[in-house]
């Protein structure tokens, strides 16, 4: 796609991070640019090739700033997501991570920018298992959010790590601290992790002979709306070990 590697040469750096964002979207055109076939439904970043993913990569690291990192981290993670499998994606994860890491360098928490960085930083340390680095994932996560504890997405991928962390109580914890917190109503996803987590207290709790923890751990993923069939049978397990 020569038209676009040309299209770039001009645009600011507000263009270039708002460019970056559109990827992904169907139907997305630079400067009104208009290709009359069917590709048209596809979204810009499966159309685009490598050459134009790393003209574009170019274009923000000669405006450089926490901001355009930002933006240089997220346009590898799509070329990723539309062109990669398997081991083919790490070396571009590792570039994003690179640039995720540089962002996270030039900015603070003050910013949205910086905000933005270390949470897309988190969540390519821990959902992908070629860059996973759970340690300093779960620590820029919590670096955010105790600096803010309003729900946002990314959220989720923290309380995920801490189950993958085997921080089960510490699960509960904070999602209990999310729900009762938050401004926004959190996504189930947080419940669901929380029921995850729960599940295990109980296991681990009745493995290790502490049956009151137990007990108390399956009342409360009783008293959720994410218990099953099988929570029910353990619960009632669990009761009439108490009343033996």
């Amino acid at each position: 796609m020569g038209w676009f590697s040309e299209s770039l040469d001009n645009k600011s750096i507000d263009e270039l991070v708002e460019l970056v964002g559109g990827l992904s979207a169907v139907g997305y055109t630079i400067d009104n640019k208009q290709e009359i076939d069917d590709d048209m439904q596809r979204p810009l970043a499966a159309r685009l090739q490598l050459v134009d993913f790393e003209k574009l990569d170019m274009r923000l690291a000669e405006e450089s700033g926490g901001r355009a990192n930002l933006a240089r981290g997220g346009l590898w993670q799509t070329y990723v997501f539309w062109h990669l499998k398997g081991d083919a994606r790490n070396c571009y994860l590792e570039r994003a991570v690179k640039c995720y890491e540089t962002s996270v360098i030039q900015t603070t928490l003050e910013e949205q920018n910086g905000i933005d960085a270390r949470l897309a930083l988190a969540r390519i340390l821990i959902d992908y298992p070629a860059t996973r680095d759970l340690p300093r994932g779960l620590s820029l996560m919590e670096e955010v959010y105790g600096a803010s504890s309003d729900y946002v997405p990314a959220y989720s991928t923290y309380l995920q790590a801490l189950n993958l962390d085997k921080q089960y109580r510490k699960v509960v914890e904070v999602a209990n601290d999310m729900i009762a917190h938050s401004s926004a109503r959190v996504a189930p996803a947080v419940h669901k992790i929380k029921a995850k987590a729960l599940r295990a207290i109980v296991r681990e709790s009745k493995k290790n002979g502490d049956i009151q923890e137990s007990l108390l751990a399956s009342v409360e993923l009783m008293n959720s709306q994410y218990s099953t069939a099988n929570d029910r049978k353990t619960y009632e397990k669990i009761v009439s070990l108490c009343d033996n």
